[in-house]
């Protein structure tokens, strides 16, 4: 028997778990969720791709914040730390994703047939052309690997819908007609399930000429 002191001490918060949309191997858009777990009660964290977090500033806490990557299809790296209300922080943690955000292909008009390949599921490929004198023009995709797409056509500033189209093509695949004036125009090809990866052929002709 004896006599003995107790007393209960707080610590600087601790990040347990630390993960990139959730620890995804591969984003195909630049905005992400920064994924974690904190033990201790935080009140603003700090995220940055350097990993002394040059150029990042405090931000009110919350879970799991957005965060916005670099330029530039590679692997990236982000840091992470979060502070208590007494400026305590924790220790960075960090987690890695390949960013691969599809690059516009042009196409052009009557040339032979270009490949697609969509290396990651949901992935979209985007291509454009341009058009120099109003007509109708066939915008024909092929299969190859990829045997059931979903292709859809959009004015120059690449969110105005003009058409989608998934069967009017050979077997399952993708084929608009549609008379278009001058300008630029931005196709975006997907697989139709969104689960599929794997190469096809597309063109844009003036008449419908087959492969």
């Amino acid at each position: 028997s004896g006599d003995y002191t107790i007393r209960v001490t707080s610590s600087a918060p601790m990040v347990s778990k630390f993960a990139i949309n959730n620890k995804a191997e591969y984003t195909l858009s630049k905005d992400v969720t920064l994924n974690h777990t904190v033990v201790g009660p935080p009140v603003e964290y700090m995220a940055s791709e350097s990993p002394t977090f040059d150029g990042a500033a405090w931000l009110p806490y919350v879970p799991n914040p957005p965060f916005t990557l670099s330029d530039g299809n590679d692997t990236k790296t982000v840091y992470f730390k979060v502070r208590d209300a007494a400026a305590r922080e924790s220790s960075a943690v960090s987690d890695t994703i390949l960013l691969h955000v599809p690059l516009p292909v042009e196409l052009f008009v009557n040339a032979p047939p270009t490949t697609g390949n969509l290396v990651f599921t949901g992935e979209e490929n985007v291509f454009y052309f341009t058009v120099a004198d109003a007509a109708t023009y066939i915008i024909d995709t092929w299969e190859g690997t990829i045997k059931d797409n979903v292709m859809s056509l959009f004015q120059g500033d690449q969110t105005t819908l003009i058409e989608s189209d998934e069967d009017d093509g050979e077997g399952r695949m993708a084929r608009i007609v549609r008379a278009l004036a001058p300008g630029t125009y931005y196709l975006r090809v997907r697989d139709a399930s969104n689960r599929k990866t794997g190469a096809y052929q597309i063109r844009v002709m003036t008449n419908d000429t087959l492969i």
